[in-house]
């Protein structure tokens, strides 16, 4: 006997809460009106080693709405819409899609800056791909790659509805600190030198008003620490609380340059100075685990409850603050080398947001058109379901 196909208005395929966090508005909004399918697909080793946590977290929070059901990858399914997002997708997950699934439009969700990647990996021609920012994405079309796809005339741009939507009701925050992508640094010292400039600003904006609120939220590739910080000499350090002073933070680095004056570069050092100029963030600053339980997914959640600007490094973070009008400072100097072969430096290069040692936010946000900004994806969706029979 054939199996039937389940019928729904729009089917989400889940890859990890980075690259879908439209999602959950989506759900939100259309799950009333339209019935929705949510696949998982199945997640990386590198996955399920630093994100498991917060992956299941936030496809929880999908399921938590009416009218959405989990699909099963043996079952069949007809959907008037299935949207993507950028994945290598694994072979049984491929042969779900080309075997146990019928759609009537294809969408593609294109990530910041991340144009056309992954797309050739998918069983079908997409009839669509939407795009944050419609001249960001020509700009790495151009300056990078296309992926050897050309889209023509099937781009729509669709900006953040993280703007028009809040994802909750959040605690307004004065600053937020935002860990930046680890393409940021080629070394610690790197790392080091945008901590210190970090401590020296929020010295700072405290100077001028100690009860101005900075909440600090880490880089959210690793759910199980800090990537700027060496985890396993971070532990040790407080198992000791009297080596955090001032006083051992100078025996250590007067260790560190006479070692570096015999020619000796010890990585092991620098990790602990690193560490050093952490625990004075911590304690000047609240973890953003404080405010909200979604403190792991995107910053672009909290950007509407941010009242002064944000301070982060190279990041996609900058697009995001300029989208929603919030001033942001970025700790790293423009001439600073960038990891090669990456589309970061041409995103930073069009950001046009570097540091600037009287440390003035960036106010002006022209970078992001207002036609963009004026994009409501849930409609673009919407309207789209309703014109498919």
């Amino acid at each position: 006997m054939k199996k039937q196909y389940q019928k729904y208005d729009l089917i989400l395929i889940f890859s990890s809460f980075q690259r879908c966090i439209s999602y959950l508005i989506i759900c939100s909004k259309l799950s009333k009106n339209y019935k929705i399918g949510i696949y998982k697909l199945k997640p990386t080793e590198n996955e399920l080693i630093r994100l498991s946590i917060s992956n299941q977290f936030f496809f929880n929070k999908l399921k938590q709405y009416k009218n959405i059901d989990i699909l099963n990858k043996d079952l069949k399914y007809e959907a008037k819409m299935i949207i993507h997002p950028q994945k290598k997708y694994d072979r049984n997950d491929y042969d779900f899609l080309s075997k146990n699934v019928k759609s009537n439009y294809k969408v593609g969700l294109s990530g910041l800056a991340m144009g056309n990647s992954y797309f050739q990996y998918l069983p079908y021609e997409l009839d669509c791909l939407y795009v944050p920012d419609l001249r960001l994405y020509n700009y790495r079309i151009n300056k990078y790659s296309n992926d050897n796809i050309d889209f023509k005339n099937k781009v729509i741009e669709v900006g953040s509805p993280l703007l028009k939507y809040n994802l909750n009701q959040f605690e307004e925050i004065d600053y937020l600190i935002v860990g930046p992508s680890m393409f940021s640094f080629l070394n610690s010292k790197d790392i080091l030198l945008f901590l210190k400039r970090l401590n020296y600003l929020i010295k700072k904006i405290k100077s001028k008003n100690n009860k101005l609120i900075i909440a600090y939220k880490p880089h959210n590739a690793d759910e199980r620490y800090d990537a700027l910080i060496n985890p396993n000499i971070y532990k040790l350090l407080n198992l000791f609380p009297f080596l955090k002073s001032n006083q051992w933070e100078r025996i250590f680095s007067k260790i560190y340059n006479i070692l570096k004056n015999f020619g000796i570069d010890s990585k092991f050092f620098i990790s602990i100075l690193i560490c050093f100029q952490y625990f004075k963030i911590e304690k000047c600053t609240i973890n953003l685990s404080k405010f909200s339980e979604y403190n792991l997914v995107n910053v672009e959640v909290f950007l509407n409850f941010i009242k002064k600007g944000v301070i982060t490094g190279r990041s996609n973070t900058i697009w995001h603050c300029l989208f929603h009008k919030v001033p942001v400072f970025n700790l790293i100097d423009e001439t600073k080398p960038y990891i090669e072969n990456k589309m970061h430096q041409h995103t930073m290069n069009y950001l046009g947001v570097h540091f600037n040692d009287s440390y003035i936010f960036q106010k002006s946000f022209k970078v992001v058109s207002s036609n963009t900004r004026e994009k409501d994806l849930i409609m673009i969706i919407k309207k789209k379901l309703d014109s498919l029979i």
